[in-house]
């Protein structure tokens, strides 16, 4: 939960900044608690991701052997914003 929140705030710095919700020493420390916490949670990340309940064999799904082919008909240079201009597989 604290992880999640300081991702939110680090998202959106620049408007807890302006609206002096957040000081400017906690903005700049922000990034090293991220990283504290996600060290903190990192013994847990297998049991996280079981939380999700995905299935095991979509885990580890094969590379889409058109990768290459794809990737070079991609008229959006890699920002996919705009679904209709993307190619289909």
């Amino acid at each position: 939960m604290t992880l999640f929140a300081a991702c939110h705030i680090k998202k959106n710095l620049s408007w807890y900044l302006l609206n002096e919700s957040i000081s400017k020493i906690a903005a700049n420390k922000i990034g090293d608690q991220i990283n504290i916490l996600i060290k903190q949670i990192s013994k847990y990340s297998m049991e996280i991701c079981e939380g999700f309940g995905i299935p095991k064999h979509t885990i580890f799904a094969p590379i889409y052997t058109g990768y290459e082919k794809y990737y070079s008909l991609d008229k959006t240079d890699g920002e996919h914003y705009d679904v209709p201009l993307r190619p289909k597989f």
